[in-house]
């Protein structure tokens, strides 16, 4: 669970109106700060090779595509160290729930059995 709805992927990344130089928006800084907090003694099994991730994304108010919720999620939990790579993630489901007056993120991650072929 983390206290906030992830940023659209729409608005993570800013540029310096001087030098033209890309960097992630105070919005993102803010979201990857709660899920590497949340994320300190939580890591994906080593044994899982695989994992299916579902996010259930309460806004503050219903705006945006939920498609755009999902590769700020991912970048984040591997920026926090859950994962190595988020190569790893093999599905994703992604929903809006209820409206949240403080905008809140439902992330559950499970082991994928299916199997895949091996591919770098």
């Amino acid at each position: 669970y983390i206290p906030m709805a992830p940023p659209s992927a729409n608005v993570i990344w800013r540029r310096n109106p001087n030098s033209n130089k890309p960097f992630f928006s105070p919005i993102y800084k803010k979201f990857k700060d709660l899920v590497a907090w949340k994320c300190v003694n939580l890591k994906m099994p080593k044994e899982w090779k695989f994992c299916s991730v579902e996010l259930v994304v309460h806004m503050k108010k219903r705006v945006g595509d939920i498609d755009n919720r999902i590769k700020p999620t991912l970048d984040a939990l591997t920026r926090a160290g859950f994962w190595d790579d988020d190569k790893c993630v093999a599905e994703v489901h992604a929903r809006f729930g209820r409206i949240d007056k403080d905008g809140s993120l439902l992330i559950i991650v499970r082991e994928c059995l299916e199997k895949f072929p091996d591919s770098e």
